[in-house]
């Protein structure tokens, strides 16, 4: 098989989060979850910017309701402690 292409600075940035993320919150894995957060948050919010782009009229109330969606989701996974423990 073969070796995949290095990462981008900007990518390996992302990743560092969503694992920093990931760590913070007690959680077992770094899931795509956690990517996509880390990609509407933090000092480049590649896909905050991307989804207000695309939109005819931007309103912050949008991002805000987006950056809620992410947080409940994130707080509904498992801790490595629930996780171990059947919590």
């Amino acid at each position: 098989s073969a070796a995949a292409p290095p990462l981008t600075p900007d990518a390996a940035a992302v990743l560092s989060r969503a694992a920093g993320d990931a760590s913070r919150r007690r959680h077992a894995h770094t899931t795509p979850l956690h990517a996509a957060a880390a990609l509407l948050s933090g000092p480049a919010p590649l896909l905050r910017d991307a989804c207000v782009a695309g939109l005819a009229s931007p309103h912050p109330l949008r991002c805000r309701a987006l950056d809620l969606c992410f947080a409940v989701a994130l707080d509904r996974l498992p801790t490595s402690t629930e996780h171990h423990h059947g919590g």
